[in-house]
């Protein structure tokens, strides 16, 4: 996911500074705007862009649906590879992480302040359920 964001960040960076480059250019005078577009004017005359057009649909049917099974079939292979790597990948993770806490060494105390402070809680809910139950007899 950072990657992801991180590749479309610097794509937007990289897309303002050739956009920058490109109207520092345009001012200085170095590129001459062209008004008119006519896009029959790249085309070469030779090709016939209805036949174009015809061939285009023709193999964009055929191979868009096989292109489409393909990449379907892909996803499910990759999701059925990566569920058989887990199964056996996990079991090794788990075997390197040890299974009681006690393999971990902790410190015992923390901090004395927070030792004191937990110690004082207690004594106070204790004294607290003390009354409590005194109020109920009372009562």
């Amino acid at each position: 996911m950072i990657a992801t964001i991180l590749s479309f960040v610097i794509s937007l960076i990289l897309l303002a500074g050739l956009l920058g480059y490109r109207i520092i250019r345009l001012r200085s005078g170095e590129i001459m705007v062209e008004e008119h577009h006519d896009i029959r004017s790249f085309i070469p005359k030779h090709i016939n862009l209805g036949q174009a057009k015809k061939t285009v649909l023709k193999y964009g049917k055929q191979y868009g649906h096989e292109t489409i099974l393909s990449a379907i079939r892909a996803w499910f292979r990759t999701i059925f590879f990566l569920k058989k790597q887990k199964e056996i990948i996990v079991p090794k993770i788990k075997s390197l992480i040890p299974k009681r806490h006690r393999e971990i060494k902790r410190p015992a105390v923390v901090s004395e302040f927070l030792q004191n402070v937990t110690e004082y809680k207690a004594k106070l809910k204790k004294i607290s359920d003390k009354i409590k139950e005194e109020e109920a007899k009372n009562i």
